[in-house]
């Protein structure tokens, strides 16, 4: 039994789409004779275009009729002739009556007999003038009741392609701006601009090309998809063929399946056979995909970028995404929202690689001040920075968007800053109060320095110093830059209530790609200060590490949030070791390579004997909470086993806290495993505590272990199956009695399904640890012994909802991907 058609909407542009202005030219030619009141028409068509384009340009709006009027005046004095006021309002009310090209009546009669089509009209025209044309037109007026309403962007005041206006229909016809909303509506143009504004606010688009070709040389010649967004979803040569293409399209399911290749003739059984092997095996439910880490929809995934929280509390990730499971250099910048960084929307491509080069790491601001000159009516311009990769040179480029993130376009005058050099590589750019300039941060990653830049307009930079440190032999990658709060207390029970929240020192984050576990990739983080272009760290220290684990890289900092409610910066990271990042399994078994991190919030504090300790805490995960799975207050020797299999998510956020005292001598042991009912693998953590009767400082001594060697490795390159630390500060520390201290130790975190979160003692130490088992983990365990009388531990833990709710499982790229059909 057939399914029931589900609503498609449907916007059709009016004049050059529904209706013709060639009896414009007939009555033009009343007046010059037919040859000249071609080129009037056509002229008259061109400026009446380009001045809606430049008004856009310059944020000015004037109505449409207007613009219609002045340009018609424009191609009269371009050719040298004039009409009276009278007979020039004469042809403004010619297009009160336009005739409809020949194809529009069938694709209206069909419309008319679809109650799943929801049609509109969608002009740049004013309420008037479209209301005017629609309804008094001898060949559409007798089907203006197939439209549901008539658009206009008269109340926005802006123009075709400007985004907003897009964005307006969307909310016009019952959608939410959101991409998942917007790609549901179809736009139908005879006009190349629109379409490719279209695609690039996120909708489909179906092209008329009645001419063969805009030019007259057939088929799409416009390129200015190839910079911005593609070119149309389909193309047809009338109405009447877009509407038999796009209810085809729509009622095969294959609006989420784009590719760049012809779509062959299937059958209904054979889609769907297609689609519940994508639930099983490729999508957000596949058995490895995480569910509160964010992965993309498919394919390739690398460094996190351009990281920002929008005006109104939006939070933008951009990241390196390849449409294969084999990366290479052709990279673009994926992009995805969320309003809790857990629950996240993907979005179609906002910067696609091109003949000009291929987009790589970088960073974002919002230039709220317009210091670049390009947002004279905005406060919320968003300028993206990123190295153009091509096989002459690594080269830093700039982008702007006036759509808050969605779609850019890449300055006329790149490269801003250019070494005719590979490895000059992710640029990181702050705004400096105090000296009011922009500071830049580049990696010159081979050469192992981190160059500092400095601008007043983020388009003109100035080099202005370098940091290096010759204890470190690796490549430097992914640098970032940001000012940090301090917060003060010896443990960080106590620091992490402490509000004074001074922002004095910065931070500099280098991903290195050797230094860490056995030579392995890992971050380092150099904590000091900075006048405005000399960054002067505290220490020559290089043990600073920003994740004890193997599987952090990459980090990259949210812009601008030092806001006075909450200063603490947040990070996000490519959560895979650079030495196995090809070769893990869910490439080829799901599709999809790769994740990133939780979102971590940090601050400095004093806590080690080093001091300077970059505090890392997961982003607040309550949101995420779905029922309390355990909590057990003051264990002592023996254990508990708790079964999640019913937490469908398999993500689960966990606490645990062990108590020991000098008081009584005590080899505190705790060992939580999470493990597989089928296969019996297992990932664990370990704490080991020792106390003696003694006051003196060395009389506890306390060690972590976070391990996979219970997971069977998925390759033979350097994975390595435990991570150890020892000497470990504790999370609080009180007097007890007159001879006596009470230690607590702490490691809380997260699980889900192949990546493991551990932070330990309030965040002093952070690790992160990915693995494949066969079958799904799904019960809980704690082994305690050696619990002295004065210790006890507490555990608790939350089963978590997934972030992926509701997403189809077979969700895949939009912008990047198009499609023709050959109906």
């Amino acid at each position: 039994m057939m399914a029931a058609r589900a609503e498609i909407v449907v916007a059709f542009d009016l004049y050059g789409t529904l209706l013709s202005t060639e009896s414009i030219a007939r009555e033009l030619a009343g007046y010059f004779g037919s040859e000249r009141a071609d080129s009037i028409a056509a002229l008259w068509r061109r400026y009446q275009l380009e001045y809606t384009f430049r008004m856009n340009s310059m944020a000015l709006y004037k109505p449409f009729s207007e613009i219609t009027d002045k340009s018609l005046r424009h191609a009269l004095a371009e050719h040298a002739v004039s009409l009276s006021d009278s007979d020039i309002e004469s042809l403004m009310r010619a297009y009160d009556s336009l005739d409809t090209f020949p194809d529009v009546e069938p694709g209206l009669k069909d419309m008319a007999s679809d109650p799943s089509i929801h049609a509109y009209v969608f002009s740049n025209g004013t309420d008037a003038m479209v209301g005017s044309s629609v309804k008094q037109s001898p060949s559409l007026s007798p089907y203006s009741s197939v439209f549901r309403d008539l658009v206009t962007t008269q109340e926005i005041e802006a123009f075709k392609p400007d985004p907003k206006v897009y964005r307006y229909l969307a909310k016009r016809v019952g959608k939410t701006t959101s991409r998942q909303d917007m790609s549901t509506i179809w736009l139908v143009s005879g006009n190349p601009f629109d379409c490719v504004g279209a695609k690039a606010a996120g909708m489909q688009c179906c092209w008329i090309d009645r001419a063969g070709g805009h030019h007259g040389k057939g088929g799409w010649t416009d390129r200015l998809g190839d910079l911005a967004s593609g070119g149309p979803t389909l193309m047809v040569q009338g109405v009447d063929e877009a509407i038999d293409a796009i209810r085809s399209l729509a009622y095969l399911s294959l609006q989420a399946r784009f590719s760049q290749h012809c779509v062959e003739e299937e059958s209904l059984e054979t889609l769907e056979r297609r689609a519940a092997a994508n639930n099983s095996g490729t999508g957000y439910t596949a058995p490895w995909r995480p569910q509160v880490h964010f992965t993309a929809p498919e394919y390739w995934l690398n460094d996190p970028n351009g990281l920002f929280k929008d005006e109104d509390g939006l939070w933008h990730m951009y990241y390196q995404y390849i449409d294969t499971i084999t990366p290479g250099n052709d990279k673009d910048w994926g992009h995805a929202t969320s309003q809790d960084l857990y629950t996240w929307i993907n979005q179609p491509i906002a910067i696609a690689h091109s003949a000009n080069g291929s987009i790589w790491s970088g960073s974002i601001v919002i230039d709220v001040n317009n210091t670049s000159g390009y947002f004279p009516k905005q406060s919320n311009g968003i300028v993206a920075f990123f190295t153009n990769w091509t096989p002459a040179e690594e080269a830093q480029y700039v982008a702007f968007s006036y759509d808050g993130g969605y779609t850019f376009t890449q300055y006329a005058n790149n490269p801003i800053i250019t070494l005719n050099m590979h490895g000059f590589r992710d640029p990181k750019v702050i705004w400096h109060a105090k000296t009011q300039k922009w500071v830049m941060v580049v990696s010159h990653a081979d050469e192992q320095y981190i160059a500092f830049y400095t601008s007043s307009n983020l388009l003109n930079w100035t080099e202005v110093s370098t940091y290096s440190n010759t204890a470190i032999n690796s490549v430097f990658e992914c640098p970032q830059f940001l000012p940090i709060p301090f917060q003060h207390g010896s443990f960080v029970a106590d620091a992490q209530n402490d509000t004074t929240n001074e922002l004095e020192y910065y931070v500099l984050v280098i991903s290195l790609g050797g230094g860490g576990p056995s030579g392995t990739s890992t971050v380092k983080y150099f904590p000091g200060t900075f006048n405005g272009t000399h960054f002067a760290p505290v220490d020559d220290s290089t043990s600073r590490v920003f994740d004890f684990g193997q599987d952090n890289y990459a980090t990259a900092f949210y812009y601008n949030l030092h806001a006075p409610e909450d200063p603490r910066p947040v990070s996000t990271s490519w959560a895979v070791g650079l030495s196995y990042a090809t070769t893990v399994p869910t490439g080829t078994e799901e599709g999809w390579l790769s994740a990133m991190s939780v979102a971590r919030t940090h601050y400095l504090a004093n806590i080690t004997s080093q001091g300077y300790d970059l505090i890392s805490q997961p982003y607040d995960i309550t949101p995420m909470y779905e029922r309390q799975i355990s909590s057990e207050q003051n264990l002592g020797d023996g254990g508990i086993v708790v079964d999640y299999s019913s937490i469908y998510s398999g993500a689960i956020s966990f606490s645990l806290l062990v108590r020991s005292s000098t008081l009584s001598a005590s080899n505190t042991s705790v060992l939580m495993e999470f493990s597989s009912s089928v296969s019996g693998e297992n990932v664990s953590l370990s704490f080991d505590v020792v106390s003696s009767p003694s006051t003196d400082s060395g009389a506890f001594g306390a060690s972590f272990e976070m391990s996979r060697a219970n997971i069977v490795p998925w390759t033979s390159s350097q994975i390595f199956p435990t991570f150890s630390l020892s000497n470990l500060v504790p999370y609080a520390s009180e007097i007890q009695g007159t001879s006596g201290r009470l230690e607590t130790y702490q490691v809380n975190g997260i699980i889900d399904r192949t990546i493991l979160e551990a932070y330990l003692n309030g965040g002093v130490n952070a690790g992160t640890m990915i693995f494949f088992p066969s079958e799904k983990l799904d019960t809980l365990s704690l082994k305690i012994s050696g619990v002295g009388k004065q210790g006890g531990v507490d555990f608790e833990a939350w089963g978590l909802t997934s972030g992926w709710s509701g997403t189809a499982a077979d969700t895949k790229r939009s912008t990047a991907l198009d499609m023709k059909i050959d109906l």
